[in-house]
């Protein structure tokens, strides 16, 4: 199928290109507010300390507490999952194992697995939202460290992914396996397995950067908006019907217009190739590429298919 051309939601008016003027609390430096033009950007730098201070936004930035796996009553979880973790995550930092039980979707309860120790989480579903809050908590031990030994169970891989999540934010690859594993050794004292460590860099990478099915269903949106802004482009996107009534991906095409409009004055030689894409679901990436007069490389046109046949190559 061809994917079809994005066109703008916002009619364009007679006020469409004025800009909007805003008041920002937070600003970055250098950049001129719209109110009083370019040749004020130092003024209006100047003037952020002053606004800040007149919200109160200072202090109440000073008054914030980074939570981290603290536990009390009152403290809001995004879900149950999200609270399960935090829990996990506490009690691997202070070295002690606990049990759940009675867990149902609105409710959880957490103890400590030694006999008699008092430690007692209660968590209630908040709303239809999902969040849990924490109505009940007695963080006051009693169990010996014999009881206390088995925290390591804790280190499942979706708790060990929420750690890691972190260091795959703006990094391009993060820790390795290997690398989790001597982190989860150094600072919470667990030994993981190896196959442990890389499912739980999956997930982590999968929170911090997005899964590779979201990437591919973002593809015909993506290439909507290329086809938008860039004049004489040709893009294809080939997908078949799904078992389950969706659809899956098979091939993707991609011109650019500058390629096309340059191709007249390349050498009349054009190269082929294609390689091995290493992710989840495999496939070919295929690249068409010419020469210039000054034996410069000029892109042409790329694809991903699903291997290299003759349908892909057609």
């Amino acid at each position: 199928m061809v994917v079809p051309v994005l066109h703008a939601s916002i009619p364009e008016t007679a006020n469409a290109a004025r800009p909007v003027a805003r008041r920002l609390v937070f600003g970055i430096p250098g950049i001129p507010n719209t109110q009083e033009g370019a040749g004020s950007s130092s003024s209006s730098t100047e003037a952020l300390p002053e606004v800040a201070d007149e919200f109160g936004v200072d202090t109440a930035l000073a008054d914030i507490q980074y939570e981290e796996d603290e536990i009390y009553v009152g403290r809001v979880f995004k879900s149950k999952t999200d609270c399960k973790i935090k829990l996990a995550i506490h009690a691997m930092n202070r070295k002690f194992h606990f049990r759940t039980p009675r867990s149902s979707p609105a409710m959880l309860l957490a103890q400590c697995v030694g006999n008699g120790c008092p430690w007692r989480v209660y968590a209630v579903l908040l709303d239809a939202s999902g969040k849990f809050q924490v109505r009940q908590a007695n963080l006051i031990h009693s169990c010996t460290v014999h009881e206390r030994r088995n925290y390591h169970k804790l280190a499942t891989t979706q708790v060990i992914g929420e750690i890691m999540q972190s260091r795959f934010v703006g990094i391009k690859r993060g820790p390795t396996a290997t690398a989790i594993r001597k982190i989860m050794l150094d600072e919470f004292h667990v030994n993981v397995s190896y196959w442990k460590a890389w499912r739980a860099r999956e997930l982590a990478m999968d929170h911090a950067m997005g899964t590779m099915v979201g990437s591919y269903s973002l593809i015909p949106a993506y290439l909507a908006l290329l086809q938008s802004s860039n004049e004489g482009m040709t893009c294809f996107l080939e997908s078949t019907d799904a078992e389950d009534g969706g659809r899956r991906f098979k091939y993707c095409f991609v011109a650019y217009g500058a390629s096309i409009s340059g191709y007249p004055s390349m050498r009349k030689v054009v190269v082929v190739d294609g390689t091995s894409l290493k992710g989840k679901f495999g496939g070919c990436l295929l690249s068409a590429s010419a020469q210039d007069g000054n034996f410069q490389v000029f892109p042409l046109a790329f694809a991903v298919v699903d291997s290299e046949n003759d349908d892909a190559w057609e």
